[in-house]
């Protein structure tokens, strides 16, 4: 059926086949029932139990992806007459809008402390490495994908003020190019020496990171300091909140960030969580009214 299905998406478009190449590779990973499977021996239950197993890992608007793509896997199937109907799905949709009341976001304090904890876990052989992806994930407001990918020629030290990273959209396959902020060049400068050796420089085409991700590291750093369960989305919501209260242009940090809708994605998915429960920010707000 899974063989059906990608042969019935082949007139899709690429980012649709990549999405679904993407599920339906976590489907063949987690579906605990079996591949072998008669498609009409599959129970609902079944289905709401994979979807469970994902959900946890899965933003609104995924999850709801994730849901379609079993509706119409099982239309495929209907089509063959290997089943009767669609089977219903227990949570079949999710409001994409309640998600960024669920996103938590460290504070100054809390993000330092982490990159801190990280750096001093001696049982992490790549602590050092692990703790400079978080903090440049931090400091640049990068997501994984992206930090993951840049090499040292990514990094033009000389476009004003301060350099330019060149950075490339993983849904897209798009070039941005966000600054190199004042608190991000120290950093950068200290892994390019470090990077060094026998006295000569990287070169263009090494990876910053020898790791994919420190997703693992940072939610021991949490457990460690009783900190909320912190995700790198939340890390790299930490740089773009600090922008937004700085009152920078939101479409300027949207340019950075890689987007192409002048700032509504941020707008509509950041803008609540930045200012919950921030005392400082809504008392801010309200001496404008004085």
């Amino acid at each position: 059926m899974l063989e059906k299905f990608v042969a019935t998406r082949a007139g899709m478009g690429e980012k649709t086949k990549k999405t679904e190449a993407s599920i339906i590779k976590a489907f063949k990973s987690n579906w605990a029932s079996g591949l072998d499977i008669r498609v009409s021996d599959i129970l609902p239950s079944m289905l709401d139990s994979w979807l469970a197993v994902e959900e946890p890992h899965l933003m609104n608007s995924s999850y709801n992806r994730y849901a379609l793509f079993i509706k119409q896997l099982l239309e495929v199937a209907k089509r063959d007459r290997m089943i009767a109907e669609v089977p219903t799905l227990q949570k079949p949709w999710k409001n994409p809008k309640k998600t960024a009341r669920k996103r938590i976001v460290p504070s100054d304090e809390q993000f330092r402390a982490i990159v801190e904890s990280i750096r001093k876990e001696t049982q992490n052989i790549h602590c050092e490495e692990s703790a400079n992806f978080i903090e440049l994930m931090g400091l640049a407001g990068l997501g994984q994908a992206e930090i993951s990918a840049l090499t040292w020629g990514d990094i033009d030290w000389t476009k004003p003020p301060l350099g330019e990273l060149s950075c490339r959209r993983k849904k897209t396959g798009a070039r941005f190019y966000p600054p190199i902020y004042p608190e991000l060049k120290p950093l950068l400068e200290k892994m390019f020496a470090a990077a060094h050796k026998d006295g000569n420089p990287p070169s263009p085409e090494t990876p910053l990171f020898s790791i994919k991700d420190a997703r693992k590291s940072l939610t021991n750093a949490c457990k460690r300091l009783n900190f909320p369960p912190f995700y790198q989305r939340s890390i790299r919501a930490h740089h773009i909140g600090k922008l937004w209260r700085k009152k920078l242009d939101i479409k300027l940090i949207a340019k950075w960030q890689g987007h192409n809708d002048g700032g509504k994605l941020i707008l509509s998915t950041y803008t609540e969580v930045f200012g919950a429960g921030d005392s400082d920010y809504v008392a801010s707000e309200l001496a404008k009214l004085a």
